[in-house]
């Protein structure tokens, strides 16, 4: 998902989705897109929604897997979020070992990605505890 769901989102990157999705309103990569967008408006429901529409699709994405963590984090969920971030934590690994085969690499790949994870959990937490609902 990236530091970058939890910036600003433009109204063309918006569009685009909105795009995307009116011609195809179970494209994958729009859902997504859409769902990191309302995301970053704190538009939890809808983010989470869209989220659960990429896992049905592709049941094995990381990405999806953290951003509907992130969701369900801001909203007060913990458990279920905790849930997700692992299965996050998990499926990453596997796409990884997909495409790098250097041990080391690996794991130097995934103390990155967990760090990033960490922080973004540790931002959503913080931003959730700051601003109501």
């Amino acid at each position: 998902m990236g530091t970058t769901a939890l910036e600003g989102v433009g109204a063309e990157v918006q569009a685009k989705w909105a795009t995307v999705l009116a011609v195809d309103p179970e494209n994958v990569q729009g859902l997504f897109g859409r769902g990191r967008a309302r995301f970053a408006k704190r538009q939890y429901g809808p983010a989470l929604a869209d989220m659960d529409a990429v896992l049905r699709q592709t049941p094995t994405d990381s990405n999806a897997w953290l951003g509907k963590g992130l969701a369900l984090l801001a909203t007060g969920k913990k458990d279920d979020a905790q849930g997700c971030i692992d299965k996050s934590r998990k499926f990453s690994e596997a796409e990884v070992r997909q495409y790098i085969k250097d041990e080391a690499k690996v794991q130097e790949r995934l103390k990155a990605w967990n760090k990033e994870i960490d922080s973004l959990v540790e931002r959503v937490q913080k931003e959730s505890a700051a601003k109501p609902q």
